[in-house]
């Protein structure tokens, strides 16, 4: 079977490709995914999620006996076989669903495996690994009449657009966020100033959780509206080189924080500031929905 592998560059860049069993290189595989990382430009996770979405994709194929340059006509039953069989902590290998089980993957895993393979057989038709028919059966030609009113434009013409085939339907989940009151409560539960950064970030900011792991102490900068700017950090100590595609990738994100209570908390003040005076600016590397 298919596996996922890290690979570490001399230059100090790593991304994931594909081994088979023998721990061979799947060369379309790997062609797609260093070009993913090297040149779009885009994170490593963001390769490991593409990569263990072409994983499940081969070991399909390779457990059917199908020709994976070939197969897109059968992505449904691809899809049947996501939603049944178990991953890599399962004991079997065969979907036997049964009546009544509980289905392995949701239909927003399945939607973001879809992805991941269409942009991989995309690539390998580009490259001439596949045939150009592939694509008649990955995608339809659609124009903009079922997209919103906001997207539609105001030209009042017909637009067309290639629409993906294979997509199920994804449950509109209701997000219950925390009011400020479970905000404050968390902070004040925090034991050091890092952890009352990385809760504000997420409740105030925005930040995905992936994104604020991945800060540094150099990339979040507290600074007032009297243009005098601090850094969280030692200047003793700046941030290591990194060795990925920096330039292309690296973008800076600013937003106030609106509630008096939190700023306190972040600044560790105990008499609260005007809210709006205490703002941040996040400094980092722009990341994919695969990561």
């Amino acid at each position: 079977m298919y596996e996922i592998f890290l690979v570490s560059m001399p230059s100090g860049t790593r991304y994931w490709t594909v081994v088979d069993d023998e721990l061979e290189v799947v060369g379309e595989a790997d062609r797609f995914l260093r070009e993913v990382r090297l040149a779009r430009g885009r994170a490593e996770t963001t390769t490991k999620a593409y990569a263990g979405a072409v994983t499940l994709f081969l070991r399909w194929c390779a457990g059917t006996g199908r020709d994976w340059s070939t197969e897109a006509r059968d992505m449904g039953l691809f899809m049947v076989w996501l939603r049944w069989a178990p991953g890599n902590g399962g004991q079997r290998r065969t979907v036997v669903p049964g009546p009544g089980g509980t289905p392995v993957r949701g239909g927003a895993r399945i939607n973001k495996v879809l992805t991941a393979v269409r942009m991989f057989l995309l690539h390998a038709v580009v490259n001439e690994a596949a045939p150009a028919w592939v694509l008649e059966q990955l995608y339809e030609l659609g124009d903009d009449r079922d997209l919103p009113v906001e997207a539609q434009g105001e030209s009042g013409g017909t637009r067309y657009r290639l629409r993906a085939r294979h997509r199920l339907q994804e449950p509109e989940a209701e997000v219950d966020r925390a009011a400020d009151e479970e905000v404050v409560a968390m902070l004040r539960a925090c034991r050091s100033a890092r952890d009352r950064l990385i809760v504000v970030l997420l409740s105030r900011v925005g930040l995905r959780p992936g994104r604020v792991a991945g800060l540094h102490r150099c990339d979040v900068r507290l600074r007032a509206r009297r243009r005098n700017p601090r850094t969280i950090g030692h200047p003793g100590h700046p941030r290591p080189p990194d060795p990925g595609p920096d330039p292309a990738q690296r973008r800076a994100e600013h937003t106030e924080c609106p509630s008096p209570q939190t700023a306190a908390a972040v600044g560790g003040q105990r008499r609260s500031p005007v809210g709006p005076e205490l703002s941040f600016t996040v400094t980092g590397r722009a990341t994919c929905p695969f990561a």
